[in-house]
């Protein structure tokens, strides 16, 4: 609920000393918290970054150092897809009622790493400290083209009774 108050905060000059600690304060959150509270942490940051710019150079260095953190979260959550994708196929059991089922962490939610690139699309279209960010691009495009393509699912899981 709190998270959710806080993403419908007006993005307005009063809420501009506050947004970075925001930001930032959701971004740990991302890497912390389900997949729900992620979603609406990611929507914050996205809102954030797409309404507020930074006003001094150190903002500008503060804004930079951030966006390439949570790009490198992006990326390492997409190297890991392989073992999110296990995870995923393993755990999810409709048919068996008696297990209640559980929110997955952010961490290992397809739900968050399909939201991940529209994040790097706000943080590439920012133009903030661009040069960097499209270094971190290109590898992260390269790591997602080779996470995705060659993702197939192991025998033991398509063996597994629930597989479709």
């Amino acid at each position: 609920l709190v998270l959710e108050i806080i993403h419908r905060l007006p993005r307005n000059p009063d809420l501009e000393p506050h947004a970075r600690k925001i930001q930032s304060t959701m971004f740990r959150l991302v890497e912390r918290e389900n997949e729900d509270c992620a979603q609406v942490c990611m929507r914050t940051i996205q809102e954030i970054h797409k309404t507020i710019r930074p006003q001094t150079q150190q903002d500008a260095q503060d804004v930079s150092s951030e966006v390439r953190t949570i790009l490198q979260f992006v990326i390492a959550s997409f190297k890991n897809l392989p073992v999110t994708m296990r995870h995923v196929l393993i755990n999810d059991n409709p048919g068996n009622q008696k297990e209640p089922r559980t929110i997955p962490k952010a961490t290992q939610s397809l739900k968050v790493l399909s939201d991940l690139p529209l994040l790097v699309v706000i943080f590439y279209q920012s133009k903030v400290d661009q040069q960097k960010i499209e270094e971190e691009v290109s590898n992260l495009i390269h790591i997602m083209l080779n996470s995705t393509l060659t993702l197939h699912p192991e025998p033991a899981i398509k063996n597994h009774d629930h597989f479709v």
